[in-house]
């Protein structure tokens, strides 16, 4: 599911473009990645502002992504316990950690069937009486938009390291592929407007006999 999510989005990427301006298009070429982020977290007070202030600062410090409270493109959810015995001596800590992307997979849809058929889903209901978001949200219902769900554990003393782990994970195995798509889209943007202008050239040179 997420390799064809991943295709499809690279798909609507392209038709994005292939209907925008070419003022437009210079935007699009100048375009510089970044994600929000909001992190959800659960803990004791004694460990919750640690594990807040050790992954935000950690997700700052990658430079393109910022932490926000409303309108993330990822979620960050933690549960962080602290285990103690029955004495009250320290056993060290568990996190569990879940990512999310909330997306909506029927807005992306409803975007690519508007800019692919010409006529926007509701002028397509009032016209033709079709229902496309009715139908798209029934058809993707039940998706799952969990990413990732690790687990981590360790002494108390070592917060500081697994949060500094979770952030390199989620920016390996998440970050860097959006990283990635991204570029492809500006290279192919780069490509198909070289190719374009070497075929206006062409059409535009004096013909001889």
């Amino acid at each position: 599911m997420r390799t064809i999510t991943l295709l499809f989005i690279s798909a609507l990427l392209i038709v994005v473009f292939m209907s925008i301006s070419t003022a437009e298009s210079d935007k699009v070429k100048n375009s510089k990645f970044s994600t929000n982020v909001r992190l959800d977290i659960a803990a004791n007070d004694e460990i919750k502002n640690q594990v807040y202030s050790y992954i935000s600062r950690e997700l700052r410090s990658l430079g393109d992504v910022k932490v926000v409270e409303n309108d993330p493109h990822w979620i960050i959810q933690i549960v962080a316990m602290q285990e103690k015995n029955r004495t009250g001596y320290d056993m060290g800590v568990a996190f569990s950690i879940v990512i999310i992307k909330p997306t909506s997979v029927v807005k992306m849809l409803l975007l690519f069937c508007e800019n692919t058929l010409e006529i926007s889903p509701q002028e397509l209901k009032e016209e033709k009486g079709i229902d496309l978001e009715k139908s798209f949200t029934i058809l993707t219902d039940g998706l799952s938009n969990i990413r990732g769900h690790w687990l981590r554990v360790g002494a108390t003393e070592d917060i500081q390291r697994i949060c500094q782990g979770i952030v390199a994970d989620f920016d390996i195995e998440h970050l860097k592929q959006e990283r990635e798509m991204l570029q492809n889209f500006l290279d192919f943007v780069g490509q198909y407007e070289s190719k374009d202008s070497a075929a206006k050239q062409n059409n535009n040179k004096p013909k001889t006999d």
